[in-house]
């Protein structure tokens, strides 16, 4: 998904899409690829050497997941409330002081540094720690009713580049997006990559972005921002 109000984009291009490949969101980074010698892109894998053609661009798409970013404050009993159950795989949680990840652990956290994320949309510490104040970030399911809320109702038909399998690609400008990795760190953003599943990432070996950050993930304001220039 695009943050739009955010996003401000001088550069685009329609670029056929890879065989058999369908864009599940905007704002996803995609790579040039060529399929038996034709020419067509898709998300990145976050391989290396792989070819940044740019940002999907669309009619909107309704998102199935958006991240999440809260600072919380663990209480006496080491439990800690969240606003919804992250997605499995997509927390990451941190000491919001020194930026330490917490291990996470599946059964009652054995060391003050490790953490059982639950699928009740909670977070277990040890008590020994009350007190300490954490960031998580994760990525959480959204139902219909929170799809419409968050990007509106559809047209009709799906949009017609998924008809002549083609999509719009962002390639010069500022994007706000939501399609980047949960489990970074985005402290200090200065090694943008691409990641898998089309999000982007920092460190890593995929490919370097051709741009910079322009802002991080943070609470009440969950979008990565990036300037790109890849045309």
């Amino acid at each position: 998904m695009l943050l739009f109000p955010n996003t401000r984009h001088d550069g685009s291009y329609e670029r056929p899409l890879a065989a058999g490949v369908v864009i599940e969101a905007e704002g996803q980074a995609l790579i040039g690829v060529y399929t038996a010698g034709v020419f067509g892109v898709k998300p990145s894998t976050g391989a290396a050497n792989e070819v940044f053609a740019g940002v999907s661009l669309s009619r909107p798409i309704s998102p199935t997941h958006m991240p999440v970013v809260e600072r919380l404050t663990v209480p006496a009993s080491g439990v800690v409330a969240l606003k919804a159950a992250p997605v499995a795989g997509s927390a990451r949680i941190a000491n919001a002081a020194s930026n330490a990840v917490f291990t996470q652990v599946a059964g009652a956290p054995a060391a003050a540094t490790e953490v059982k994320v639950d699928a009740t949309a909670s977070l277990t510490f040890q008590a020994a720690i009350a007190g300490t104040v954490v960031i998580a970030t994760y990525l959480r399911d959204l139902t219909v009713a929170q799809s419409l809320m968050v990007q509106g109702n559809q047209d009709i038909g799906g949009p017609a580049g998924a008809y002549f399998g083609q999509v719009g690609l962002i390639v010069r400008g500022d994007v706000y997006t939501d399609q980047f990795d949960t489990t970074a760190d985005w402290s200090n953003p200065v090694d943008l990559r691409l990641g898998a599943n089309g999000k982007f990432t920092i460190g890593g070996t995929g490919t370097k972005v051709p741009g910079y950050v322009l802002a991080t993930p943070v609470e009440g304001a969950a979008f990565l921002g990036i300037h790109i220039n890849a045309a």
